[in-house]
């Protein structure tokens, strides 16, 4: 959040799965992969669904 280019990186990430040693996950979670989801959700929606969770207040 607040970093340029955060919705398109993200948008890759929820619709390409990611891996759990990536730069983006270092020290935060290990051994958790997420799987592609391009079956799933378009990538019109994967958009539209990053960019409501970048505007959610941190808890």
């Amino acid at each position: 959040k607040g970093k340029p280019g955060a919705d398109t990186f993200l948008t890759r990430v929820v619709l390409e799965g990611s891996n759990p040693y990536g730069s983006h996950w270092k020290d935060k979670v290990s051994g958790l992969a997420m799987p592609p989801n391009k079956v799933a959700i378009k990538e019109a929606d994967a958009k539209k669904l990053v960019k409501w969770i970048l505007t959610l207040a941190p808890k």
